[in-house]
């Protein structure tokens, strides 16, 4: 299963691939929208993990050109965001998210959103 992890926030892309990696998922980071969309081309990965604020281009806005993509229209996409309330929730949703992961997140909750969306 091929992952991508897309943060602007180097530590964060460190753990989640250390993470995935531990439990022997492929995983590949990116720092930034643009390139996470120029990877999606080439490649296709299973899951994305995806951050919500990224400078340049946005998670709402990769997300958005992502599903464009027939491709892309069924990929699991997660949010992964300091943006914790329930309204927060909904709005990843209602924008082409598939889930919500709050930071700061868990090892476990990395780990069950993965194997949730490893069919």
């Amino acid at each position: 299963m091929k992952i991508l992890i897309v943060d602007d926030n180097k530590d964060i892309l460190l753990l989640v691939k250390t993470i995935l990696e531990l439990s022997n998922f492929d995983a590949t980071t990116v720092d930034n929208g643009k390139d996470a969309l120029a990877l999606c081309k080439k490649n296709q990965y299973s899951l994305i993990f995806l951050d919500l604020m990224m400078d340049g281009m946005d998670g709402y806005t990769v997300v958005k050109e992502l599903r464009k993509n027939t491709d892309y229209q069924q990929t699991p996409v997660i949010a992964l965001t300091a943006k914790a309330y329930h309204k927060d929730k909904e709005t990843v949703l209602a924008n082409g998210f598939t889930d919500h992961l709050s930071k700061p997140f868990r090892t476990e909750d990395i780990l069950n959103a993965t194997k949730k969306y490893s069919n």
